[in-house]
């Protein structure tokens, strides 16, 4: 009896090792596969570049596109004299389209893309930052100046461009990046000041050749004073 019980356990056995052999070769052949996307965990996006990109054929667009003969242009003087700061948000330079809006589709229509404005004989400056639609939460419009109360606020100086590595390099970017990844918006067509306005605007990888301009540090110094 206990002869054919063993021979039983055996077989069994034997039919088992079949299976797990089996198994282990037919998953060895099939395809390997990765883990759904929703599993992998993912780095943020470069906010710095958003946009970048599904902007580029406006910078194209822009390449033959100049003011015309006694149509105005663009200063470095007034464009700074319509911000506190350096980098900061420009005032509202004429009357609100509705004093009641917070900005939106009022002040898209003119800023999303563009163009020349017949009513106030300018080209329109294009916001680096469409998406952000509560346009007078940042953006004032100094309907009087007396409102105010005299200070003794001294805004920053302006950055100076860093040098180039070499001479005749690409100048390096002197201000930060936040809310002005979009360098067509303020460097490209007629309504940029002629200053800093790019001979290229149809180039939309600008940070290919510009970088960012060197930060402060501190002195490295060896251990031992050396």
């Amino acid at each position: 009896m206990k002869r054919y019980w063993s021979i039983a356990i055996a077989a069994a056995l034997m039919v088992a090792a079949v299976i797990v052999i089996g198994h282990a070769i037919g998953a060895g052949e099939r395809d390997a596969r990765t883990p759904a996307a929703a599993s992998i965990e993912r780095p943020l996006p470069i906010l710095t570049e958003a946009g970048v990109f599904e902007r580029s054929s406006k910078g194209a667009s822009l390449k033959d596109v100049k003011p015309g003969p006694g149509q105005p242009e663009r200063h470095l003087p007034a464009y700074y004299a319509r911000r506190s700061y350096p980098g900061g948000p420009p005032a509202i330079p004429h009357d609100l389209v509705d004093d009641q809006s917070m900005g939106g589709k009022s002040c898209l229509a003119c800023h999303l893309d563009g163009g020349w404005a017949p009513k106030f004989n300018a080209f329109t400056p294009v916001t680096p930052h469409p998406e952000l639609i509560n346009c007078r939460s940042c953006h004032v419009h100094p309907e009087n100046k007396s409102s105010f109360q005299p200070t003794t606020f001294q805004p920053a100086q302006t950055a100076a461009v860093p040098k180039g590595a070499i001479p005749g390099a690409p100048p390096a970017i002197p201000h930060e990046l936040d809310m002005r990844s979009n360098c067509i918006a303020c460097h490209g067509g007629p309504a940029a000041p002629v200053e800093i306005r790019t001979t290229h605007p149809e180039r939309s990888n600008c940070r290919q050749c510009h970088v960012t301009g060197a930060r402060p540090f501190a002195a490295f110094t060896r251990e031992g004073g050396q």
